[in-house]
């Protein structure tokens, strides 16, 4: 009961007349919010519950991943040219750009001695991704596949501790690599106990069997947690173009958020107090303009953080 709750705060009582309009305007009041919080969960699902923490963490952690990926001995141009493209093969191999672009990282650093350019790293984490996507597995099994393979690739000699998930997640893709290393001989977890497989084999075996998954990923359908990754992905490039223009609209909004509090603080002051103000304007629509200007302000703060408003 918003408008009644709000009232006994303020100290204020009123006749069993007035007790029970109030209750039929807290009912309306009750059923609106109880809509928008609905409407609000729908797009907290879909958005992943945007908030302006979220948009400022969403915005380091992509600069971060730029800053990285232009440091990488393979980047030839900008960081943010280079970001992009690993964002760009993200959407296409169905991945979020968080994972894709940590395993490309990973992968360019451990690579760096014999792959000289960004098209090398990208297609090493193609056939990750790609591979990962087409074992049908689900995002949190593929993204722990992703960082044991980039461990195993960035170790001197792969050992079999970095295997055991890619053969729970994915075991068409060790399969294949024990026909593509050259002296695995079909039995790969015979060859790694040897001690003789190195990250740079693992990479090379992994770009070879690329092909026969590229078919097999074409045909697989979109799935609804790969549609949502890829709106998650389209998400984070656009707050990482924008984060500037975001943190600009933030501070000018929470300085309009200031005004507005104290002019309605002067208005009240004005009609003397909290209390006077109700009975001015009428117990019910002055507690209602009250409480409507909260939930104004509070609605606005909500459109700042609102997909469709940025």
């Amino acid at each position: 009961m918003v408008i009644r709750e709000f009232l006994i705060r303020l100290g204020l009582t009123g006749s069993d007349n007035v007790g029970r309009g109030l209750d039929r305007v807290d009912g309306k009041v009750d059923k609106t919010i109880q809509s928008f919080n609905a409407l609000g969960g729908v797009l907290a699902t879909v958005f992943g519950a945007v908030t302006i923490s979220n948009i400022a963490k969403t915005a380091d952690e992509m600069q971060s991943l730029e800053a990285r990926i232009g440091m990488l001995p393979q980047t030839i141009t900008t960081g943010a040219e280079a970001f992009d493209a690993v964002a760009q093969r993200a959407i296409a191999a169905r991945q979020g750009i968080e994972e894709y672009a940590s395993f490309y990282i990973k992968a360019g650093n451990a690579t760096q001695d014999f792959y000289k350019d960004q098209e090398q790293v990208l297609q090493l984490t193609d056939a990750v991704s790609i591979a990962l996507a087409a074992s049908g597995s689900t995002a949190v099994a593929q993204g722990q596949a992703f960082f044991q393979l980039g461990q195993a690739i960035g170790s001197p000699t792969v050992q079999m501790e970095e295997m055991n998930t890619l053969i729970d997640v994915a075991p068409d893709l060790f399969r294949a690599l024990g026909k593509a290393i050259p002296g695995a001989n079909n039995n790969l977890k015979a060859f790694i106990s040897t001690g003789k497989v190195t990250g740079k084999m693992l990479a090379e075996g992994l770009i070879k069997v690329l092909p026969q998954f590229v078919d097999q990923f074409k045909q697989m359908p979109m799935t609804i947690g790969q549609a949502l990754v890829l709106v998650n992905n389209r998400w984070s490039m656009f707050i990482n173009r924008s984060s500037g223009a975001v943190t600009w609209g933030a501070n000018k909004f929470l300085w309009m958020a200031d005004k507005i509090e104290y002019a309605l603080d002067s208005v009240i002051d004005a009609l003397g107090g909290a209390e006077n103000a109700v009975k001015l304007l009428g117990v019910a629509l002055g507690a209602a303009g009250l409480v409507g200007s909260v939930y104004l302000l509070s609605a606005a703060f909500t459109a700042l953080t609102s997909p469709v408003f940025l």
